[in-house]
């Protein structure tokens, strides 16, 4: 996995809260949290290090998507929409997906034409039984310099 020079797979932060990426390309992107230091006092995941983990997963995707010309732009993430659906127990990976692909080959083009562009991003983060325990809706923002 290379990474560009300017913009790293993912920021400080992400990388503190133990999440780190395992599978990183243009259209998928996982990264893997399995640090007991995130649970709380009875061993659950906090549900900042659950976002935590799902905005390193779709912020990577976001990065790796751009290819060459995540040198050229700035990445700023919009908004999001988080869901909780069970309880986090033990190592958790967040699998981050494009969300209307189109709308990238329509980011792509406005982005070689030096306008600014939006584009959106899924995520699922599951258990190790594979239990959906977090989904993301991700939105970013992606300007040239």
């Amino acid at each position: 996995m290379t990474e560009s020079p300017n913009i790293s797979l993912d920021d400080p932060y992400v990388r503190h809260a133990g999440t780190r990426p395992t599978d990183v390309g243009a259209e998928r992107a996982a990264v893997e949290q399995d640090g007991h230091e995130l649970d709380n006092h009875v061993g659950v995941r906090h549900a900042s290090a659950l976002y935590t983990g799902a905005y390193g997963a779709a912020r990577a995707l976001v990065v790796r998507a751009l290819g060459d010309r995540a040198d050229t732009v700035s990445i700023c993430h919009q908004r999001s929409e988080i869901t909780y659906s069970n309880i986090p127990v033990g190592p958790i990976v967040s699998g981050a997906r494009r969300r209307d692909p189109d709308r990238w080959d329509e980011a792509a083009a406005s982005l070689d034409a030096g306008r600014p562009a939006e584009v959106a991003t899924d995520v699922v983060s599951t258990n190790e039984q594979g239990r959906t325990v977090v989904t993301l809706e991700s939105h970013w923002r992606v300007e040239p310099r």
